[in-house]
């Protein structure tokens, strides 16, 4: 299992911890997600076989999100139920490269 993988595994792990922890609003919650664990990860690292949920998470974050010079990117003013889009579509997104994860990890046992 190369690096990437590990990488990938960490950052994604981090970030669905992050958008679904109670210490945070749900706008701050998958900002601080991109922010701190999303942007490192790369189109090209994602597995083949969970990058449709991966880039169906991208468009609608990136369709929602809004940039401003003080706080970067923010999900101030968008609909609860764009949020709970977004989140969920992260989550099928996570799911399947968990489930490609262990069957790689699996695999090499």
């Amino acid at each position: 299992m190369s690096f990437h993988w590990i990488y990938c595994y960490e950052k994604c792990s981090e970030a669905m911890r992050l958008m679904l922890s109670p210490r945070y609003d749900h706008r701050e919650a998958i900002a601080i997600a991109y922010k701190d664990q999303l942007i490192h990860l790369r189109d090209e690292n994602i597995p083949e076989e969970c990058k449709a949920e991966y880039l169906e998470f991208k468009k609608l974050f990136e369709k929602h999100r809004k940039i401003d010079q003080y706080t970067g990117v923010n999900f101030y003013n968008v609909k609860k139920s764009s949020l709970e889009r977004i989140t969920s579509a992260y989550a099928d997104f996570f799911l399947g490269f968990l489930r490609v994860y262990h069957e790689k990890r699996g695999a090499l046992a």
